[in-house]
């Protein structure tokens, strides 16, 4: 009997344990979890239709030139093919235009650095440490080395000599460069009041050169040749 009674206390006491957790359990069940989440069955939205390329015609020595895409265009724009001036025709026109008149190909103009000003490849070759020397018809011998910077100052040494003496002067001033031609231009110097009081030089004074090479000038005026000697 006892033993029935004891078996029957531990199968209560079983119930018990397993009551108390299902009645939570039921207790939860007025605020059930949500569900998980359904796989990623959405499908997702379609590509976005690809917008029509833009095609340009231009004028270019009187012909008609395309049709060209945007990217093309900017090409002919950076390498100076195609000019501010030079006509373009779009769909959307009414008619040709200037091209710095089309507001994508003015926002592409906007873009590009300005032009040169001009002379501007001589005066950056002109840049440097020169050296030359000339002989009179007397048999006096001028050597002068030069270096002209790049903000347009110059200074150097001039040596003479005559009958054999010999002297040296200290040069310095400015110097800008007018372009003749691709390979020909006049130098322009201004000796500083020193100089000119040892040398007698006053005003500006003009030589004109031809440019053999990257590091080789020929004088005009008086025939001799400059040879760069540094940067």
């Amino acid at each position: 009997m006892n033993r029935a009674i004891g078996t029957l206390a531990a199968f209560a006491g079983l119930l018990f344990f397993v009551s108390g957790p299902l009645s939570a359990q039921q207790g939860d069940n007025r605020n059930p979890l949500p569900p998980p989440l359904p796989a990623d069955t959405a499908q997702q939205p379609p590509p976005l239709p690809a917008q029509t390329q833009r095609t340009y015609y231009v004028e270019e020595a009187g012909k008609r030139v395309g049709p060209l895409g945007l990217a093309e265009i900017k090409q002919r724009i950076q390498s100076g093919t195609l000019q501010k001036h030079n006509l373009v025709w779009r769909e959307g026109l009414p008619a040709w235009s200037s091209a710095d008149k089309v507001p994508e190909l003015h926002a592409i103009f906007r873009q590009q650095p300005p032009t040169l000003p001009k002379g501007t490849k001589h005066r950056t070759y002109m840049v440097g440490l020169w050296e030359g020397s000339t002989t009179d018809q007397f048999g006096g011998r001028s050597h002068s080395i030069v270096r002209y910077n790049a903000d347009g100052s110059f200074s150097g040494t001039q040596t003479l000599t005559n009958f054999g003496v010999t002297q040296s002067f200290p040069q310095s001033g400015t110097w800008t460069v007018t372009t003749l031609s691709p390979d020909r231009f006049t130098l322009t110097v201004t000796f500083s009041q020193a100089t000119q009081l040892q040398t007698g030089a006053i005003g500006p004074q003009h030589f004109t050169y031809t440019v053999v090479d990257q590091n080789t000038l020929r004088n005009e005026d008086m025939g001799f040749y400059a040879y760069r000697k540094g940067r």
